[in-house]
């Protein structure tokens, strides 16, 4: 199913498909600041004026069946698969490839307005990946012709992974005003100390 965007055709991939076994459950209904993370990701997309698509596990269709205020685009994955089957799960269920998607794993908070449009000024035809004070972060912002070339191609076999295809293709982008490209809230104490350094309050 595709979705319209005001003001760019681009999309955001949000992977949340996995177990969370870290941190007790899936990590888009864990508890941040007294409420589900996925409503921290809803707010922080709508932003940015980013449209979006989940790729969700069972556990997650369920709870966003239930709350009149879930994301509307989203799409079941196998919780067992590997992350790269849940991409291409959600990159089928668009209905089209738009001009740009960028991936980000539910466990990453939603980025600045300003990094995804850089991100798609970068990525050109190939891949741009956010880094800061050395280390590389997500969105993965994938160009939809390079999406077509690669990572729907029928002959991948089922060992793909989205970190080797983007071999040679990426170009890195600095984005040293926006800290949360390179967080990860993989557990209790990465999520209190996100909310303790202030990200929270960012949009």
């Amino acid at each position: 199913m595709s979705m319209p965007h005001a003001l760019r055709d681009s999309i955001c991939l949000v992977l949340a498909a996995g177990l969370g076994r870290r941190m007790g459950g899936p990590k888009a209904l864990m508890e941040v600041g007294g409420r589900p993370w996925w409503r921290w990701q809803v707010e922080r997309l709508g932003a940015a004026g980013m449209a979006s698509c989940w790729v969700v596990n069972g556990g997650v269709m369920s709870a966003f069946e239930s709350s009149p205020d879930a994301p509307a685009v989203r799409t079941l994955a196998d919780a067992s698969a590997p992350m790269f089957e849940s991409i291409r799960t959600g990159l089928r269920s668009l209905g089209r490839v738009p001009s740009f998607v960028h991936v980000l794993p539910v466990d990453v908070p939603c980025p600045l307005p300003t990094t995804f449009a850089t991100l798609e000024r970068r990525a050109a035809e190939g891949v741009a990946v956010p880094t800061r004070l050395g280390l590389r972060g997500h969105p993965v912002c994938l160009a939809g012709t390079w999406i077509e070339r690669h990572v729907l191609a029928a002959s991948l076999g089922g060992d793909a992974r989205l970190d080797r295809l983007i071999r040679g293709w990426t170009t890195t982008v600095e984005t040293p005003h926006d800290p949360d490209t390179t967080i990860n809230l993989n557990t209790p104490r990465d999520v209190d100390a996100w909310l303790a350094s202030g990200s929270s309050t960012h949009a």
